[in-house]
């Protein structure tokens, strides 16, 4: 799983669950893009939200990062 698929499996939209965090919508969905990494404590709040181990939260985070990271690159070079 990872940060966005846990927050879906328990029905909350970015805003709901930053706010039960303690967070902004936008560091929330900074997170879910790999822009940004949550630290230790936010991990512990969302696992806490969304009801799973924080190890469920990071699982297959570096699959998804290469993933997005291609298709990225796909649309820079048809934009060219």
């Amino acid at each position: 799983m990872s940060l966005r698929s846990e927050r879906k499996k328990v029905g909350l939209s970015q805003g709901d669950a930053a706010q039960l965090c303690g967070i902004r919508q936008q560091r929330l969905s900074h997170y879910e893009c790999g822009i940004r990494e949550p630290k230790l404590d936010v991990l512990k709040r969302l696992s806490k939200v969304y009801g799973c181990t924080i190890d469920a939260l990071l699982e297959n985070r570096d699959v998804e990062d290469r993933f997005r990271k291609k298709n990225v690159r796909r649309k820079i070079a048809k934009a060219d």
